[in-house]
């Protein structure tokens, strides 16, 4: 999991946390953007964010591009796995691998296989 800044052991919340919904966007821009968000962390940071982006993005790229969501979601599995691996070669930059330094290089980052065993777990349950 990303850390996040708590203060007094509550979540930031409310107006004065910048939060918004906004009124027209993609799940992928709204749910991408608020992990991000809640992490501080972006592509190439080696968090779960580098296998949940290309993975975002490609499950919309492929819907946009008119294939089924099935074979959209299979090659977001595929982005998502992809991105995890490509983890091993990052060096750690948040979270709790930061404490590591470069012992970690050559292991990929235990949050993005997370998400790419979820992603692929929750496709195989749901794809007939």
């Amino acid at each position: 999991m990303c850390p996040r800044r708590r203060r007094r052991g509550r979540w930031p919340a409310g107006p004065s946390s910048g939060h918004s919904c906004p009124a027209r966007s993609s799940p992928r821009s709204t749910g991408l953007d608020g992990v991000r968000e809640a992490c501080d962390a972006e592509p190439g940071d080696r968090t779960m964010i580098d296998a949940l982006a290309p993975a975002a993005a490609t499950f919309s790229d492929r819907l946009d591009a008119g294939h089924p969501w099935p074979e959209a979601l299979n090659a977001a599995v595929e982005a998502a796995t992809a991105g995890a691996d490509a983890t091993a070669d990052l060096p750690p930059r948040l979270g709790r691998a930061g404490h590591l330094g470069l012992r970690v290089l050559g292991c990929p980052d235990p949050g993005a296989q997370a998400v790419a065993v979820w992603l692929r777990a929750a496709a195989a349950a749901i794809i007939p």
